[in-house]
């Protein structure tokens, strides 16, 4: 009896510690499965062994946090893909509305001399050629993803030009575009001031809507500045940058269209930042 009872108290023991090494952790492992499959991506299993069993919970683990960090890669590439495609939705619209307005002016006899037909067709032209640059910078775009480059800003050398300026004056960017579409831009120059406008933003990443800051924006802007006292010195590459070029101290255009440089020869036009930088510092 004596022998049965030690034997029947080994199997209780032997059974326990079954239960304790290989069940229990292989059951933590099935409910983590589980809870992965729910999409429940913060589910850690809680097992510390030094077996072979703790290994597989590790593994398991890292496996649970690689897939965390890749699905958010994903979320935060598609919330940044939705914030350009809004960024080039509005840049097309205000060169094509301007288009559409000075066509219509020409179609309702608005223009009734020469002198204005000359002016509002000059007008159409300037803001297709616009649309016609942001379309072949979206091109541009498009070929870099598809070819598998990244696109490196400091390769342009923008933020040593801006680290550089701004030990001498203070710098403002002034942009059309969105907040949002900027920041990606703005973290990799270092942070500089800009003054733009910002898109209304769900938390479920839906864009509802947009807040613009003012109309004509970069004129408006430059006007303030200088109605407190201060001199400014203004660069751009658009049509809708000569405004607070032209209304400067000094201006320049900077990577601009050959278009835009032949209809304004009188402003200095360069190509490459230390250029730029050595003309605004003679200004100053």
């Amino acid at each position: 009896m004596v022998i049965v009872a030690l034997f029947a108290v080994g199997i209780t023991i032997t059974s326990l510690i079954t239960a304790n090494t290989i069940v229990k952790p292989i059951r933590k492992i099935a409910q983590g499965a589980e809870e992965i499959a729910r999409g429940n991506l913060d589910y850690e299993i809680d097992y510390e062994s030094t077996n072979e069993l703790g290994e597989t919970v590790n593994s398991f683990n890292d496996m649970r946090l690689r897939l965390k960090e890749s699905l958010d890669k994903q979320n935060k590439a598609e919330q940044e893909r939705r914030v350009l495609v809004a960024g080039i939705a509005h840049d097309l619209r205000t060169p094509l509305t301007s288009a559409k307005g000075y066509a219509e002016g020409l179609l309702d006899g608005i223009a009734d001399t020469p002198e204005k037909k000359d002016r509002y067709i000059r007008t159409i032209c300037q803001s297709i050629n616009h649309t016609e640059r942001i379309l072949d910078d979206l091109l541009t775009i498009s070929r870099l993803e598809l070819n598998g480059y990244e696109m490196n800003l400091t390769e342009v050398k923008a933020k040593e030009f801006l680290d550089e300026l701004r030990k001498t004056t203070q710098v403002i960017i002034i942009s059309d575009t969105f907040t949002q579409f900027a920041a990606p831009l703005m973290e990799k120059l270092g942070w500089p001031t800009i003054f733009c406008n910002s898109l209304e933003v769900a938390e479920n990443g839906e864009i509802t809507g947009f807040k613009m800051r003012i109309e004509n924006s970069k004129y408006t802007t430059v006007k303030a500045l200088q109605s407190i006292g201060y001199e400014t010195i203004a660069s751009g590459d658009s049509y809708n940058d000569l405004g607070m070029i032209q209304a400067s101290k000094a201006g320049f255009l900077f990577k601009s269209t050959e278009q835009i440089k032949n209809d304004h020869p009188e402003l200095p036009a360069f190509e490459e930042y230390d250029e730029l930088l050595a003309a605004i510092k003679k200004a100053l």
